[in-house]
């Protein structure tokens, strides 16, 4: 069992991971029909750190290395491309809790730039059984054509990313008027 030890099992099929046993943060993951599953994003990060074991769902009992995870899980039927993956392990390195948007925040303009994104926390937040804290910044990774023309007002602000292989950059934009002389 890995450091952390939490087990989990990956399902290839479904391209879903499901928790077995062990701690998982309430930071993490979701629930579905009753079972705790993970985020691909989650699970290599997990393996990334040493602190989860996966094992194949199928067999329930080869490990996952971080290499078998990254073959596994950056794949089309877990939705998790090697974009996604830099930008998620960036903000992690940076000790952000954060987490995909369509299961945390109910966001209207989020969900019409784009359903890849990520919400940020700050690093004190506590997160209750009630509910999320109010994030720091929503993330886009892949904003749909044109969204740089009508960046709304929001409670929120919105980063976006660039990316070149591992290198991630955070843009923020703010409407400004240059002054006539």
């Amino acid at each position: 069992m890995a450091a952390g030890g939490c087990v989990v099992a990956w399902n290839g099929t479904e391209g879903t991971v499901e928790v077995f046993g062990g701690n998982v943060l309430r930071t993490l993951g979701y629930t579905d029909a009753g079972k705790r599953k993970l985020y691909p994003e989650e699970v290599l990060y997990l393996l990334y750190t040493d602190t989860c074991e996966v094992l194949d769902g199928t067999t329930r009992g080869r490990s996952f290395s971080y290499g078998d995870g990254v073959k596994s899980l950056l794949s089309p039927r877990t939705d998790l491309t090697a974009q996604r993956w830099f930008v998620y392990l960036s903000i992690k390195e940076r000790n952000y809790p954060v987490f995909r948007t369509e299961h945390r925040v109910n966001s209207q303009y989020a969900a019409s730039i784009c359903c890849k994104d990520f919400v940020v926390y700050g690093k004190s937040s506590v997160f209750k059984l009630s509910g999320p804290p109010k994030p720091i910044y929503q993330v886009s990774i892949e904003p749909k054509r044109g969204i740089l023309k009508t960046v709304p007002d929001t409670e929120i602000p919105m980063l976006f990313c660039v990316c070149e292989g591992r290198d991630v950059v955070f843009l923020s934009i703010t409407e400004s008027v240059l002054e006539t002389p």
